[in-house]
Formats: structure tokens, sequence, C-alpha cells
């Protein structure tokens, strides 16, 4: 254990805080966000969407996140602090939080809808030589990383991950070093970094796409779904370090689908070694989110040390997801059919049983960001009346 792992929590939150506070101050970053704090108790809520990966399943929460956008009327980015994702999950966060060239969100949840419409059918791109050629004769992806990568710059450019609007967390996994991987863009070395390059390290899902260099070390990235295909507690603990004593927080996951086809033991038993190959990452991907609810809810039921309880209790979790089946459960199915099935899917999230569900959801992310625009407001309307006092009293005019 180095000397940094050897701190306690709360000296851990404080230098957390001290250094988020220096990054802030040092004129570098654009995406840092300023909280609003209710001028009564000094407290705020911290807002977190969550994506899973899921290759082209990301037209599911894709579709979802334009539904909360028409009903609140307000862009994701403005209604979320922290946007975390992984894999396809990944490239929603970055997509959701670049800038254009007057410091608004340069996309809406529809142009993602319409990413995933457009690019799909382009990165899976089927090609039954290459897959022939790649798993009997030379070995490799699934699919080039051209396709993908073209793509990334389509949308990306070269824009830097220090200038998403907000806080982003994307998850990844470095192969050398040989550990989970959270990309942050309040991070000076992840900020150097482009978009494409996290977008495209986050969904390098193994068997499907390469994996992609992490500089000239020979150390690389793969698909954060292998580590965190559901990011929700791991942005949640940033959120804890980043906040004060007293601070609320609301966490939203959104899932792709959740699997449904059984393994039999007879089944497995039979499995060559190439067989466990997409088996096991299909395993990975799905148990992960599994483990991140499991502990969200134990969480709510430990006893903490007070102050840590009370923030853990004050914590309002929202899960979406929805049921696959075997016709709708490929990661790389993007041809016309399937598209239109999974945005039913999307939608599927926001009705039936979860409507009641979204619709709370809405309401409340809008209603905290409402009442932070108050509170802005109410100060800068205080600031002007100050200005024109002291100008006033300069003039010794006794206008106001």
């Amino acid at each position: 254990m180095s000397p940094k792992d050897n701190i306690s929590l709360p000296l851990a939150a404080d230098l957390a805080r001290a250094s988020l506070v220096t990054y802030m101050n040092d004129g570098k970053p654009r995406a840092t966000i300023k909280k609003v704090r209710d001028p009564q108790t000094g407290k705020t809520t911290w807002t977190i969407l969550s994506i899973n990966g899921g290759g082209e399943r990301g037209l599911i929460p894709a579709v979802f996140l334009d539904q909360v956008e028409k009903r609140t009327g307000r862009p994701i980015r403005d209604l979320f602090d922290i946007l975390a994702g992984t894999s396809t999950g990944g490239i929603l966060v970055n997509g959701l939080s670049l800038a254009n060239c007057v410091g608004r969100p340069k996309y809406t949840a529809e142009a993602m809808v319409g990413l995933y419409d457009t690019e799909g059918p382009v990165i899976f791109k089927k090609s039954l030589v290459r897959q022939v050629w790649n798993q009997f004769i030379v070995g490799g992806a699934k699919y080039p990383a051209s396709a993908i990568e073209g793509v990334l710059a389509k949308y990306f450019g070269n824009a830097l991950y220090k200038d998403q609007l907000g806080l982003c967390i994307v998850a990844a996994y470095e192969t050398q070093q040989r550990e989970a991987w959270f990309f942050k863009n309040w991070d000076p070395d992840d900020g150097a970094r482009t978009s494409a390059y996290i977008s495209r390290a986050t969904s390098a899902a193994p068997t499907y796409f390469p994996p992609l260099a992490n500089g000239t070390g020979g150390g690389a990235f793969i698909d954060g779904g292998v580590a965190a295909n559901d990011p929700a507690l791991c942005a949640l603990a940033e959120a804890i370090l980043l906040s004060q004593p007293g601070d609320d927080f609301l966490v939203v996951s959104v899932g792709t689908g959740k699997y449904q086809k059984p393994y039999t033991y007879k089944q497995l038993n039979s499995y060559r070694l190439w067989d466990w190959a997409p088996t096991i990452l299909d395993v990975l991907m799905d148990s992960q989110p599994q483990v991140t609810n499991y502990i969200l809810q134990k969480l709510m039921q430990l006893q903490l040390p007070q102050q840590y309880h009370e923030r853990v209790q004050r914590t309002r979790f929202y899960t979406f997801d929805c049921n696959l089946n075997a016709e709708n459960e490929a990661m790389d199915n993007a041809d016309a059919e399937q598209r239109a099935t999974l945005k039913k899917l999307g939608l599927s999230m926001t009705q039936g049983d979860q409507q009641a569900e979204f619709e709370s959801m809405c309401d409340r992310v809008l209603a905290l960001l409402e009442a932070n625009e108050a509170i802005v407001a109410d100060k800068d309307e205080s600031s002007e009346a100050r200005r024109a006092a002291r100008n006033s009293a300069r003039r010794g005019d006794g206008t106001k």
C-alpha cells in the first residue's frame, strides 16, 4: 500500500476538494462545474447520470435521454452535474458534453440517436471475408478500428477532454498496468487527451475491436465494460469526495438492456476454448451492473460512521433498464429492424410500470436545476443592486 492509499476517508475527501479547487483556479480547464449552494443552508444536491455499455444497444439510453430532454425542455448536460459512462455509454457522455462555439452542448440526445441510426451500420459493417480471415488465419478483432475511429473523428474532431462541459467520468481498462481506468475531465493528464481518443478507449471491446495503444509505453486500453459496465457507484464515490458535509445526491443509472439468455451446465461443460470468448464478455458486462445495484442497495442499510451514513441515506437512486431476448441482445447488430426494436425498448423505459419513476426523476432533476437558477438570479440581482448603491454613493446624488 502506498502512503497515499493509507489516508483516512475524511482527509481524502478534504484533499480531493483541495485538489479540485487548485485545478479549477489554475486557469486550465473549462470542464469544471461551480456548484450552486442554498444561501440559507449552504447545502446542495449533486445530480449524477450513469450510462451502461452495450455497443449498438446504446441506442436504448439515447432514446430514453431524448425523452428526458423533451419532458424537461433542457439539455441533459444542464440537468446533471456528473455524467459517467462506459463503452457506448462513454461515447454518449462525451457527445452530450461536447461544447459548441458558444459554450453550450453541441449535440442533443436526439442527435445522439441519429449517431446510432446513421453510424451504427458503418461501425458494425459485416464482412464474411474479414471474419474468416481473422478467425481461422491471422486472428484479430471482428471489426476494424478505422470505422469507429472515423465516426469518432467526425463527431468529436480534435476537441480536448478538458473542454467537455460539466464533470465527465469515462471508464476503460489499462492492460499493462492492470487497472480500471477512469478518465476524468478535471484531471490534468486525462484532460489533455482528445474526446475522440477517450471514446475509442472506453469502447475497445475485446473480440469486437482492436485495443487502443496507451502512448508509446506498450500499454493498451480495452473496453471499460470488463471492469465497470455500470459506473454509477464510481461516479457516486467521486461526488462524495467532491462534496461537502450535508450535501445530497441523486443518481440516475440507465442500462442498455438485461440479458435473459441462460447458460446450462451441459452447454458450458462442452465449450471449447474459443467458445468462451464471446460468452465471458457477455457475462462480464451483464453481471457487473448487478454488482453495482447490489452494493448501492446494501449501502442504504450499512451502519456507517454517522457523517457518511447520513450522506448515503440522503442519496436517491433511479434505475432504468429493459429486458432483452435472443433476437435483440447482440451488441453489434445495427440493421434497420434491430434499430427500430432498440428504439422501442428505450421508449419502454419511460412507459408502463416505469412511467411514474421516469416522470418523478425528470420532475426532480428539473426542479433542482430551476432552484439553482433562481439562487443564481437572486445573487446576480443582489450584486447589481449593491453595485448601483456603490455608484450612487460615489456620485453623492442619492439616486438608486
